[in-house]
């Protein structure tokens, strides 16, 4: 995820939206429907508890517990979960062992929506302004476990609530793991390979959203522009349904840039229509919040109400989505 690289990939996909400030305003029709409550405590609770095992870096005890963690919590909500392991190369040349988890609610019906998040963290401080501490593992508190958190707390809705609806729930590895300023190929080797290897064999879903820094206090999420190019109209309602969860000062209609992440290699290699929501600044040089692979990526940013925004505005979408 390299603001750095952003420019390579724009030989994949038509620049389609010039550099307007203002997204394309669409008046959507839909039934009203009632949607579950989302517990934000819950997923800060869920936050910091995989900060407590540290990074996450593969390779380490950390690890291995947090994939077990993850697994405990999809089963004991009574989906059926499956972990994809495969072996990939770093772009230094370094091993690693990672671990797709693909939990899946409701699976015999044939309607998909595809939910993703990455819960690897990253391996080094790049970011960091002080040099000593650049080659210190970051804790990813929000870059990690903030996606991961939301997810269970939406599988936890869907499932207090009943809810009759399609959601797959992929856990991405490997994601921040790639070479600074190089091949934008070396970073999501866990969406990759599970988009040349779906599983379930064949999977397809009719839509996808990725969450990716979604529980910073200072976030505000903009229409990430590859997800502008890809799926517009997955977009348009997701930020629509910002609106209708009372949530629109979080959710502007403002185009951000475009962010190589895992939902680029989903559109690309799986051919799932995908959007990220993912936390951009205009405002600091990085182009991300100034946490951002630092050792700043820790609790203290966290805001349960940033993950109850996020939340629930895909909540909304997932019953409007299945109401059709």
């Amino acid at each position: 995820m390299r603001l750095g690289l952003l420019m390579l990939l724009l030989m994949f996909v038509a620049v389609a939206c010039k550099e307007e400030k203002k997204a394309k305003v669409i008046r959507l029709e839909e039934k009203k429907v009632e949607v579950p409550s989302f517990d934000g405590a819950l997923a800060y609770r869920l936050v910091a508890e995989q900060v407590a095992y540290g990074p996450r870096v593969p390779g380490t005890p950390a690890h291995d517990s947090t994939a077990q963690w993850i697994v405990r919590q999809m089963r004991k909500r009574g989906l059926t979960v499956h972990v994809q392991r495969f072996v990939a190369t770093r772009h230094d040349g370094v091993p690693l062992k990672g671990q797709n988890i693909v939990a899946r609610y409701m699976p015999k019906l044939p309607n998909r929506l595809l939910l993703m998040a990455h819960w690897d963290t990253r391996y080094m401080s790049d970011m960091e302004e002080d040099e000593s501490k650049r080659k210190l593992p970051v804790l990813g508190a929000d870059d990690g476990a903030s996606g991961v958190a939301v997810l269970i707390a939406l599988a936890d809705a869907l499932v207090r609530d009943s809810v009759a609806a399609g959601v797959d729930f992929v856990f991405f590895d490997l994601e921040d793991q790639g070479a600074p300023n190089g091949d934008p190929n070396s970073w999501c080797l866990g969406s990759q390979y599970w988009s040349n290897n779906r599983v379930p064999s064949g999977y397809r879903a009719t839509a996808g959203i990725l969450l990716d820094m979604v529980g910073s206090e200072m976030a505000i999420f903009r229409r990430e522009r590859y997800s502008e190019q890809f799926a517009p109209h997955i977009n348009e309602k997701v930020w629509h349904m910002a609106g209708v969860a009372g949530y629109r000062p979080y959710f502007p209609d403002e185009v951000g840039p475009p962010i190589l992440d895992d939902h680029v290699f989903v559109n690309q290699l799986a051919r799932i229509p995908s959007i990220n929501i993912i936390y951009t600044s205009p405002h600091t040089p990085k182009g991300f919040g100034t946490h951002w692979h630092t050792q700043k990526d820790n609790m203290d940013i966290i805001s349960k109400e940033k993950l109850r925004a996020v939340g629930l505005t895909v909540l909304h979408y997932i019953m409007h989505y299945h109401a059709r």
